[in-house]
């Protein structure tokens, strides 16, 4: 039995095959498998991340942003393994076909990812109003409650009514003895104590929403929005139509330098404010007089 096992041993060890590098077409098959999983598993953290959805409510668009910043290099990773795998191995049909086939959700991401930058700001917008909105709510209604108790103080007939009408809080605060008192002593004691719950309360209430309140979610917004284009670019440089050697990014980026190069006057450059207004005018009676000319 033992020589057997170190005959298999001897066997496996010599083979040139488990030692040898993967051939081009098994290496591109290798990245085309990682490759697919990796997408599977970027898309199953999407759809069982955002359920339930809400799109309307501002947490969770929050998450949405999160969860698909989080996995873009997943994705982004996922996609390039594919374009290398069909480099290495061009001849494999099947890989041409599920890039060709993957370009269309690519584009649909850099859409995606490009909107996230709106659709951030919309949700710190709403979610910073909604909590400004509730404190705002919760400072008139601790008001109101005070308000009210200072009112049933001060019509309280006698020590017991008035303890009766007090919270829990404030009614233990005050003792035996301090019921023995005279009654407008009593009260003038109450409304101290009831003074110094607003002031705490305005304390911990009075500094309003700020940004530094919500640091936490102004630095994940900042991050979103830092993230976003840059996981555009990636999907852009990966996209390319059928036959073209210029990707999606590198058609735009084109495009933006032929816009940003073109010359927006004809002529020599102005020196001044008076030669540009005289160059502009002469510019405009050339045009008009030109078909009276010919």
């Amino acid at each position: 039995m033992g020589g057997r096992f170190l005959l298999l041993r001897q066997a496996f060890l010599s083979s040139p095959s488990s030692l040898g590098p993967l051939s081009p077409a098994a290496t591109a098959r290798l990245l085309g498998a990682l490759s697919t999983a990796l997408l599977i598993g970027f898309a199953t953290a999407c759809v069982f991340g955002l359920l339930p959805p809400r799109l309307l409510d501002p947490q969770w668009q929050w998450r949405f942003s999160g969860i698909l910043i989080d996995n873009a290099p997943v994705a982004v990773v996922g996609f390039g393994l594919l374009h290398l795998a069909a480099y290495i191995d061009p001849a494999n049909d099947n890989l041409q076909r599920r890039i060709a086939g993957l370009s269309r959700w690519a584009t649909a991401a850099v859409l995606g990812f490009l909107l996230l930058i709106p659709l951030q700001g919309l949700a710190v917008a709403r979610g910073l109003s909604t909590a400004s909105l509730q404190h705002s709510r919760q400072l008139r209604q601790f008001n109101s409650t005070l308000a009210q108790l200072r009112q049933d103080i001060q019509s309280a007939p006698d020590a017991a009514s008035l303890q009766r009408r007090l919270p829990a809080s404030l009614a233990s605060a005050i003792g035996p003895v301090a019921l023995q008192q005279p009654l407008p002593q009593l009260r003038a004691q109450v409304l101290a104590l009831v003074d110094q719950v607003q002031h705490r309360g305005s304390a911990r209430l009075g500094g309003g929403v700020t940004i530094s309140s919500h640091g936490p979610v102004i630095l994940r917004s900042l991050r979103v929005l830092l993230s976003a284009p840059a996981y555009a670019a990636a999907f852009a440089a990966m996209v390319f139509q059928p036959g073209a050697e210029l990707s999606l990014l590198d058609r735009f980026l084109r495009s933006w330098n032929r816009l940003s190069l073109r010359p927006w006057r004809l002529g020599p450059k102005p020196k001044n404010a008076i030669d540009s207004s005289l160059h502009w005018l002469g510019a405009g009676n050339e045009q008009e007089s030109g078909p009276d000319d010919s």
